[in-house]
């Protein structure tokens, strides 16, 4: 396994990510958000939020035409970020912006 830096664009693929059924469930709560909040928020050009480590999923089972992947770590980063992108479409959304996102 080989540790590097990557931007969140890697969120744009076509991808299905996994959660196992043995991981937590959501318990992130407002300390948290505001966390993330401030480290999206940050006036530098890096941010720092923490391990996503994902797996490759192979299995002959799933259906190929989408690439799949299990997270490993980082479930609770990623569920708020999802959280955060699909609040921000909404309000585009109800406030009719319609430009690219």
């Amino acid at each position: 396994m080989k540790a590097s830096e990557k931007s969140l664009t890697f969120l744009r693929n076509q991808v299905i990510y996994d959660v196992p059924y043995f991981q937590r469930g959501y318990v992130w709560d407002e300390y948290n958000w505001e966390g993330i909040w401030a480290e999206l928020t940050a006036e530098r050009s890096d941010s720092f939020l923490g391990s996503i480590i994902l797996k490759k999923d192979d299995s002959p089972y799933l259906n190929r035409s989408v690439a799949h992947k299990t997270i490993i770590d980082g479930q609770q980063r990623l569920t708020t970020l999802t959280i955060l992108l699909r609040a921000m479409l909404d309000y585009y959304v109800a406030k009719g912006i319609t430009d690219d996102y």
